[in-house]
């Protein structure tokens, strides 16, 4: 039988630009701090992985759009884009 035990730590932060009183432009940042082990012991803050992320958002017709970049503690990196409503 397998067994694993995942942790997931997302801090995140989101604000609106005022360069207009009623902006429908987002910028944020997300912290995310997680790792799977096999067995519940081999847990620890010791050996978790990081990553950073900033994003720049939009209201629109389609819904929130999303416009990201991230990077992990091992240096890797991703852009993501979202369109429409996260579920």
């Amino acid at each position: 039988m397998v067994r694993a035990v995942f942790s997931r730590l997302p801090i995140s932060t989101t604000c609106r630009l005022r360069l207009l009183r009623q902006s429908p432009i987002y910028i944020g940042s997300l912290v995310e701090a997680g790792n799977l082990w096999n067995q519940r012991s081999d847990a620890g803050l010791s050996d978790l992985h990081t990553s950073l992320s900033v994003f720049l958002g939009a209201d629109s017709f389609l819904g929130p759009v999303y416009l990201g970049y991230a990077v992990g503690d091992d240096g890797q990196t991703a852009a993501f884009l979202y369109v429409g409503q996260l579920f």
